[in-house]
């Protein structure tokens, strides 16, 4: 193990080599993502890197390599679903700076309010 690898931490054990973080798809977001699983897929990703960000108001930067890294998405895939996210109303983007760079920001009161509606409408949903 490098280095670098020590500092990010171990990955569980019995977890694929290669593999350093786990990204659960919860069926929940596919539903609400209008059925969409790479939408749910990329959601569930920008929820993990906006958490812990108070200070920078929930905004993030994440490069096509770096989304692509983490899901598993083509680039078109990610447009696709940067688009449904967009539709729900669950994405804000933004472009800063010189060199220009997308920054994203999740809404997580639409997201929860769209949850929380779709989980009411479900008996199934425990």
């Amino acid at each position: 193990m490098t280095g670098a690898q020590a500092k990010r931490g171990r990955p569980k054990r019995g977890t694929p080599q290669g593999v350093t973080q786990l990204l659960l798809l919860r069926p929940v977001l596919v539903e609400v993502c209008a059925g969409d699983p790479d939408a749910a897929l990329l959601l569930s990703q920008f929820l993990n890197w906006s958490d812990g960000r108070p200070e920078a108001d929930g905004w993030f930067t994440a490069t096509q390599a770096e989304i692509s890294a983490k899901t598993g998405l083509s680039r078109y895939a990610q447009e696709a679903a940067r688009g449904v996210l967009r539709d729900c109303g669950f994405l804000t983007e933004q472009r800063r700076g010189q060199p220009a760079l997308l920054f994203y920001r999740a809404d997580r009161h639409a997201i929860e309010e769209s949850v929380t509606r779709c989980v009411a409408d479900r008996s199934d949903f425990v």
